[in-house]
């Protein structure tokens, strides 16, 4: 049961809001080059070449990995603290604005 998560259906307007956002705010969004997931074109693969490559280049004979998996945080995110932080980034007020009014209103029922 803690274990649950509900699969949310969004509306193709919404779905394109979310592009046009991405699109306007992209310059001011940017991620360090060794982040691999929820990245367009990257992951689990390019990740484990990254490793493999940097062992054999160190020579390295004992390797500590740890990795984290996050996925269900977004679950439970603090939308204003992102919105602040999106300000702070440079993100446009009005834009910002936008998005609290349009995720504020969301709703969703269990059938």
């Amino acid at each position: 049961m803690n274990n649950y998560r509900a699969i949310t259906l969004s509306p193709v307007i919404s779905k394109l809001f979310e592009m046009v956002i991405l699109d306007t705010s992209n310059d001011f969004l940017s991620t360090d080059t060794l982040q691999f997931g929820f990245k367009d074109k990257v992951g689990c693969t390019d990740a484990i070449f990254t490793l493999k490559s940097t062992i054999v280049t160190l020579q390295i004979e004992v390797v500590f990995v740890a990795s984290l998996d996050i996925s269900k945080v977004f679950d439970s995110v603090n939308h204003f603290k992102l919105y602040r932080s999106l300000l702070r980034v440079g993100i446009h007020v009005t834009v910002i604005d936008v998005l609290c009014d349009w995720y504020s209103k969301l709703s969703y029922a269990v059938k």
